[in-house]
């Protein structure tokens, strides 16, 4: 007779005949979500995604000045490795004729979504075998479609690059091989140097890599030079294209280290108590925080010799310690998120803590909604604040015609500083007119232009009577940074992703 299975069983044993770390289909299905996140995700979610990359590449372009730059570029403490790449994406570019900047920002979130991609697809091979095969389909479906992944994955920022780098770098590292060459400790070492370059506090995770090579996997002393001589290779050659960018000699890694370390510059941004990365881990993911916390907390008790405890815990603590401190400088790692949930959920069946099958199976669909609620709110919005998907929307809506942008209460979607100076998204165009209230004398009275379009938060639509005075005086709402179901899925997820929501009205002409 053969036994009943639960249907958790019949789930995972269906999910179980394909493998879909090797089916093509699944890797087109994954592609086209990743560049749909990219085509939407216009904008950034932190300012130096803007303006200590892409700014710097139009500087090289000669199409801004050094003086309307970050002050991180006359301070030299910037690796220019990430601009030099931006900066080649965009000269291949505008040779075929590519010169509208949002497009070229999204060929860089696009490409940078391939790459990750890759990266992912070879972590996830030469690690597989630690995941046992009921649980394998589900590792890569995480790897991929956790709910910020796809977010986080499509950014052309130092984060994300320097963390899909090293996850590449530890596909390298675990990839089941009983031959090491020195051949692949030159490509190991290309790679860890690479992502230092990308963003230096990488080096941390990179010294926790040749640490746990030398204790655990005993590295001969010839190819562990080979990897380390690599990794100064490259960031020797670092120094020559930051020779090239700057046109002068600089060691940006000590003027780094110098400046936000040793003088601690960079607690003039924030300043944070060391308990801030733990409710980064546990609020910022929404409520899968709960479970990352326990299955890291469950690796470093049942697995403390991981390559993953020795690359992140380090990493970790070096964060706590410095004042300073953001939810995206644990951008670099989020794709080892999959793998410290999967590894913990399988130590917690082994010890035989997981719940009966009827709650197990509730839980189950329980993750699963939550992670489909999230993954659902990031993939058709803008990033950060949403603030550059106003922009563009206006940029692709109304081409080059003129417009008289009403900026009611001070709302802008464009980064007007005087310094730095966003010249990379033109909007010569534009004549903007900024008036505190809809309700003071003739707000709509100044029509210039062969369009008017009213920029308005929520929070100054007060009820049906400012609707009413919108519609009253011609005005047809067209678009919406956020909508309604958005906003309350990304506050619940995470508040940090919302900053506020702007409405866009178009002046109907009679």
């Amino acid at each position: 007779m053969q036994p009943i299975l639960s249907t958790k069983d019949l789930l995972l044993k269906k999910l179980s005949k394909t493998d879909l770390s090797t089916d093509s289909y699944f890797y087109v299905v994954v592609l086209i979500l990743y560049l749909v996140v990219a085509y939407n995700s216009s904008g950034y979610y932190h300012f130096d995604e803007h303006f200590q990359v892409i700014e710097f590449a139009n500087y090289k372009m000669g199409n801004t000045s050094s003086s309307d730059l970050a002050w991180e570029f006359s301070s030299r403490l910037r690796s220019s490795f990430q601009p030099a790449l931006c900066f080649t994406v965009f000269k291949i570019c505008n040779s075929i004729g590519l010169d509208d900047s949002y497009q070229l920002s999204f060929i860089l979130r696009a490409l940078t979504a391939v790459f990750s991609i890759s990266a992912i697809r070879f972590f996830i091979q030469s690690f597989k075998h630690a995941v046992i095969n009921d649980y394998r389909n589900l590792f890569v479906l995480m790897s991929y479609f956790i709910w910020f992944l796809p977010y986080i994955n499509v950014r052309f920022s130092s984060e994300t690059c320097s963390g899909v780098c090293f996850v590449f770098a530890l596909g390298l590292i675990g990839r089941p091989n009983p031959r090491r060459t020195n051949f692949q400790g030159i490509c190991l070492g290309i790679v860890l140097g690479i992502s230092i370059l990308f963003r230096y506090q990488t080096a941390i995770m990179v010294c926790g890599a040749i640490l746990w090579l030398i204790v655990f996997e005993g590295e001969s002393k010839k190819r562990l030079a080979v990897i380390i001589f690599s990794i100064i290779a490259v960031l020797s050659t670092g120094v020559v294209i930051d020779i090239w960018f700057y046109g002068d000699f600089n060691l940006t890694i000590y003027n780094y280290v110098y400046i936000n370390l040793i003088k601690d510059v960079a607690s003039q941004f924030g300043a944070s108590p060391w308990y801030e990365i733990l409710y980064y881990i546990f609020f910022s993911t929404g409520p899968l925080g709960i479970l990352i916390s326990i299955a890291y907390l469950i690796m470093v008790f049942y697995e403390p010799k991981s390559v993953f405890i020795w690359t992140t815990l380090p990493f970790l603590v070096v964060h706590s310690i410095v004042p300073h401190k953001e939810l995206r400088f644990l951008f670099p790692l989020a794709n080892l998120v999959p793998i410290i949930l999967i590894l913990g959920f399988q130590h917690f069946s082994r010890l035989k803590l997981l719940p009966p099958r009827g709650i197990g199976l509730a839980l189950l669909i329980l993750f699963i909604t939550i992670n489909s609620i999230g993954l659902g709110a990031t993939v058709f919005r803008g990033a950060g604040d949403a603030k550059v998907a106003v922009g563009e929307y206006i940029h692709k809506k109304y081409a080059q015609q003129k417009i008289n942008l009403i900026c009611v209460n001070g709302i802008n979607p464009y980064i007007d500083w005087q310094s730095p100076k966003d010249t990379f998204y033109l909007h010569s165009n534009i004549s903007r007119i900024i008036v505190p209230t809809i309700w003071g004398p003739d707000p709509f009275n100044q029509q210039l232009g062969d369009v008017t379009l009213l920029l308005i938060r929520q929070e100054d639509i007060t009820g049906p009577r400012t609707l009413a005075l919108l519609e009253n005086n011609g005005f047809t709402l067209v678009f919406e940074n956020f909508n309604a179901f958005e906003r309350i899925i990304t506050e619940f997820y995470d508040s940090s992703f919302f900053d506020q929501e702007i409405f866009v009205y178009e002046l109907q002409k009679n």
